[in-house]
């Protein structure tokens, strides 16, 4: 949903003023379009990298009026689901290992190489 090569770092540069300063209103504007876009998997990355850089998960996930409530739920769920995966393979290669085990004691042979 989210672009996977976007310079946020570039993006950000387009509302930096001469002073330096970004300006978070013209920045937050881009955003609230490009949300629309990145719903229907067209954005260009304003959205995502105005939350990546403006936003906490700890208090955008508060308040599903926040701009950011959408990007930060998707990206808990994303480590959620990561993490549940990567536990799972684990316990599921145990399970595996064990079983091998058992079987190879059952038919007789040695689990340990020589």
């Amino acid at each position: 949903m989210y672009p996977v090569r976007t310079d946020c770092d570039g993006l950000a540069q387009l509302f930096t003023g001469s002073d330096g300063e970004v300006d978070l209103e013209a920045y937050k504007q881009h955003a609230e379009h490009d949300l629309e876009e990145t719903s229907q998997f067209r954005g260009a990355g304003y959205y995502m990298c105005y939350c990546k850089k403006n936003s906490k998960a700890s208090e955008a996930l508060r308040d599903e009026d926040d701009l950011c409530y959408k990007y930060q739920k998707d990206k808990s769920t994303g480590l959620a689901l990561t993490t549940t995966v990567t536990i799972l393979v684990s316990i599921i290669n145990i399970v595996i290992r064990t079983i091998n085990i058992k079987l190879i004691n059952a038919i007789g042979y040695d689990t340990e190489s020589k």
